[in-house]
């Protein structure tokens, strides 16, 4: 099959019609760039219900695979759908080996090529299905079928990364890291954001959390911190996917603090405009979109954990925790009482608008895929 050189398909879990995190938004952004470049762009993710159908582009061929708790069969499931496929470019953006796996094999039967983006900052360690698997059945049985399938998986999504043909990291520690641990070379191109919002905003008094609701987020450290300032006036608002975990919340007493769930990207950016602060609590990140949505909205960003290429502890972006509790508290304590750095904020503003410009980081790509065609 001859196939057009400005043909690009997306591999990934999911897509912004149903998740509006970090690989979904800049996939997005992406697919509707090089639509506009006048490039042919395809689809490839999870059959799922679709939540926000504005972000489905009828110039843009979707194909969709069923997930399986058998990693073979979603692997086999996922190498099919590649068949019917027609793109000369293949872009990974996802913590998933499995579908990264699947497109290795694809590539080499038809001859095609991919783009390898990190996801996140544990992407630059080499890691296994078999090593991670914690298993929480009895059955001897079904442990034997699991033990099987990890380790049959693991083996066909071997050195997916270093069969790429271009890999990107989002940051300098993930470049560093995954040259030191897996011995791949990589190019930096940062995330990209259009903001989409008019003008600036008159700032209320919100301190927001912007994330889904899964472990590694760490949404009960927001709620907790909500609870101690139950006498203060400040609205404290989470927003995101929260998988049905509402429940687990309902602890939280503060008359002031509300979990709005599952917006779509331009109210969460009105969310974001308005409020005085955006605090993050996640462990790990690759290069967060809430980071570049706080400073392009001139939104004060506090991190508990999360420093990409130290850009808030050293650089003065933010404001960083270093992983303390207490120092979180303090520090929005000090916000309450005081306002806001103003010249951070703008800082932080000038830092985004020269870093995430979207048609900077896309014509980088492109001059990449060119120059391997």
């Amino acid at each position: 099959m001859k196939r057009n050189n400005h043909s690009i398909c997306f591999v990934l879990p999911h897509w912004f019609t149903k998740g509006i995190g970090g690989a979904e938004l800049q996939c997005y952004l992406l697919s509707e760039e090089y639509i506009k470049r006048g490039w042919k762009v395809e689809v490839l993710v999870r059959k799922h219900p679709i939540d926000f159908p504005q972000y489905i582009n009828p110039k843009i061929k979707y194909h969709y695979y069923h997930h399986s708790k058998i990693k073979i069969i979603s692997f086999l499931n996922i190498f099919f759908k590649l068949l019917k496929t027609q793109s000369k470019w293949y872009y990974n953006r996802t913590d998933s080996r499995l579908m990264r796996g699947a497109n290795k094999w694809y590539n080499y039967f038809a001859g095609t090529k991919t783009v390898y983006a990190l996801a996140n900052d544990m992407e630059v360690r080499r890691r296994s299905y078999i090593a991670e698997n914690k298993e929480s059945n009895t059955n001897l049985i079904k442990i034997l079928i699991h033990k099987l399938d990890d380790s049959l998986v693991d083996l066909l999504v071997a050195n997916s990364g270093k069969k790429a043909e271009i890999v990107v990291s989002q940051t300098y520690f993930q470049q560093k890291g995954l040259l030191k641990y897996q011995k791949i070379p990589s190019t930096v191109i940062r995330n990209s954001f259009l903001n989409g919002h008019e003008g600036e905003t008159p700032k209320e008094d919100i301190i927001i959390w912007v994330g889904n609701f899964k472990t590694i987020k760490h949404p009960e450290i927001f709620m907790e911190l909500a609870d101690r300032f139950q006498q203060s006036h400040y609205k404290f608002i989470m927003i995101g996917d929260t998988f049905k975990r509402e429940n687990e919340f309902i602890h939280v007493k503060n008359p002031n603090f509300k979990i709005l769930g599952k917006l779509n990207q331009q109210a969460t950016i009105e969310w974001i405009a308005k409020a005085k602060c955006i605090v993050s609590t996640s462990k790990a990140e690759g290069f967060s979109n809430v980071f570049i949505q706080a400073w392009t909205n001139k939104t004060a960003l506090v991190s508990l954990s999360v420093d990409p290429d130290h850009l808030i502890s050293q650089d003065g972006y933010g404001i960083y925790c270093e992983e303390s509790n207490e120092k979180l508290f303090h520090v929005i304590q000090s916000i309450i009482n005081t306002g806001v750095d103003s010249t951070m904020v703008d800082r932080s503003f000038k830092f985004s608008q020269n870093e995430f410009d979207l048609t900077k980081n896309i014509n980088k790509l492109t001059e990449l895929i060119e120059a391997k065609q």
